[in-house]
């Protein structure tokens, strides 16, 4: 790919937030199936919504590995061509 070419930027950033969303998804899952809040859910909930927390702090490790979390990333790629020579990349796809 040249990434002087705005449409080969974009399908970098789009594969790497991909890959960013699912990554992050499996840390979550595996953090939920072993009741481990290393995210601090439970720290900014409590922040957020500190009445509702008192109501339900006591019920927390059976409410976090329920959560259904909504991962949103976004990836840029800053300036790509600062360098003298054009990078090439190739792509792959996790298929065949």
């Amino acid at each position: 790919l040249n990434l002087m070419e705005p449409d080969a930027v974009r399908e970098v950033q789009d594969k790497a937030n991909a890959e960013i969303r699912d990554r992050v998804h499996l840390a979550l899952r595996q953090a939920q199936k072993f009741n481990a809040d290393i995210f601090g859910f439970g720290e900014a909930f409590r922040r957020k919504y500190p009445r509702a927390w008192n109501r339900n702090k006591s019920r927390w490790n059976e409410i976090f590995p329920q959560l259904e979390v909504t991962i949103h990333a976004k990836s840029s790629i800053k300036r790509p061509g600062t360098s003298n020579d054009v990078p090439e990349l190739e792509v792959k796809s996790g298929e065949g």
